[in-house]
């Protein structure tokens, strides 16, 4: 049986995976509103977003609770305390989310006439939904904060209540206007919650390239359709990819990065390979390398092109912008080096060269074709792979060989040019070093050898 017969190599194919080079799949990366939304239009954003989420409770308020309320006092609910910053917070982390909650507040101070119980009790909510917020992952989380906000509010809003009856003479301030400030809390609370989980947030997400971790959590389920099959048809590779998802959430989390995101991309990384996975290494279970009666020209397209049909597979899934990102460079622009020497050696046994392959012994052709990592969860799952792939080759896991072989993998990326676009520092890397040889020594631990039986 012929190579080309065996695995499904044929002349239509190899044309096909050529033609492929020239047109990268279009990512759906950070887009140019995205960008934008990191700075003033997406504090505008967000102020709007308070706006309209103002007025379904004005509404209400008017129409049904008139009776109850003076036009001051309408004000104190005029604008959600939960929604905006609970948004902010699970996208942009507690900096930024302080920072606009603050101007945020101050328009609702000023919408109510500068009454303090609403700028106190709307500042502290911010606060604290801006420190538990990127923590949320899931349903309970949400509302398991929802109920500690409610807790604390009510003790903050008594106190400037009474504050503001004894010290301030605010007579309006009666049994059944606390009674009703406290149901308008609740309620709009819940209603804030709702709106932001469930049709914002996704809104946002596309928008802004972002991704939440509780976004993140439907796709850290190994019993997904493609994670399935990479399971069955490339049990070596989907080995590898469990691996490479343990090393590279500890290492994010090290370095306060995302480490829930860093493990989704790394599930994700490799699917490419299903579309031939006998022909990648740790699928082929100590046989024969298919790869050695190939030309390296054609060796160097099949193995490259598991970027790309990796990121038309995810694209099919449906999987978040930030994971696609992870797919698309987690080899960024590194040398496939066995090829390149192979071919290398083939020209230099022919003086007039070897057609195609004598002018393709360039550095750059046998180079992924990117992009280049550019977030810390990118540049991490590069490193990580090609950690966890390395270390299969040591015998012992002796702590030297392990801290060598990741110093000289991410001295390598340096010197190659492989973080030129990357958030990451030197800082960084030594605490991902540290990371990574932790976490290698631990999977590669040995065990003894169970005693005889007698």
């Amino acid at each position: 049986m012929s190579f080309a017969r065996k695995y499904g190599i044929s002349k239509l194919r190899i044309q096909k995976a050529e033609e492929m080079e020239s047109r990268q799949p279009k990512m759906a990366g950070q887009t140019p509103i995205g960008t934008l939304i990191g700075s003033l239009p997406m504090f505008l954003s967000m102020v709007s977003l308070a706006f309209l989420l103002s007025l379904p409770q004005a509404l209400i308020y008017r129409f049904v609770m008139r009776e109850w309320f003076s036009g001051e006092e309408i004000a104190f609910h005029l604008f959600p305390f939960i929604a905006v910053p609970l948004l902010m917070g699970m996208l942009y982390g507690p900096s930024l989310t302080i920072s606009v909650g603050f101007v945020v507040t101050a328009f609702i101070w000023a919408a109510s006439s500068f009454n303090p119980c609403t700028f106190i009790v709307a500042m502290t909510s911010t606060i604290f939904i801006a420190v538990r917020a990127p923590r949320l992952r899931r349903n309970s989380d949400v509302w398991h904060l929802l109920g500690n906000l409610i807790f604390y509010q009510v003790f903050v809003a008594i106190a400037v209540m009474v504050a503001q009856r004894y010290l301030l003479s605010a007579t309006e301030i009666t049994p059944i206007y606390v009674i009703t400030q406290f149901v308008g809390m609740f309620v709009f609370a819940f209603i804030g919650v709702i709106l932001a989980l469930y049709i914002f947030l996704p809104i946002i997400e596309k928008i802004s390239g972002r991704i939440s971790d509780y976004s993140l959590m439907r796709y850290t389920n190994v019993g997904s359709q493609l994670l399935l099959r990479l399971s069955r048809e490339a049990p070596g590779t989907y080995a590898h990819t469990l691996t490479v998802a343990d090393l590279a959430q500890a290492a994010a989390d090290a370095i306060g990065a995302d480490g829930l995101l860093a493990r989704v991309g790394a599930f994700y990384h490799d699917v490419g390979k299903l579309s031939r996975p006998a022909l990648f290494m740790e699928n082929q279970s100590g046989k024969e390398n298919p790869h050695n009666p190939l030309p390296p020209s054609i060796s160097r397209m099949i193995i490259a092109g598991h970027v790309k049909e990796g990121l038309i597979l995810a694209q099919g899934e449906k999987l978040p912008p930030a994971v696609l990102r992870i797919i698309a460079t987690h080899h960024g622009t590194t040398n496939m080096q066995w090829f390149k020497l192979k071919a290398e050696e083939q020209a230099a046994a022919s003086p007039a060269g070897i057609g195609r392959n004598g002018a393709a012994t360039t550095d750059g052709f046998y180079r992924y074709q990117g992009p280049l990592p550019k977030s810390r969860e990118e540049t991490i799952v590069m490193i990580a792979d090609s950690v966890e792939a390395a270390s299969r080759s040591l015998g012992v896991p002796d702590i030297k060989a392990v801290s060598s072989l990741v110093d000289k993998i991410i001295l390598g990326k340096l010197t190659d040019g492989q973080f030129a676009s990357s958030e990451i520092t030197c800082h960084e890397l030594d605490i991902i070093k540290g990371s990574l040889v932790s976490s290698v020594i631990h999977h590669l631990h040995s065990r003894k050898a169970y005693p005889p039986k007698k």
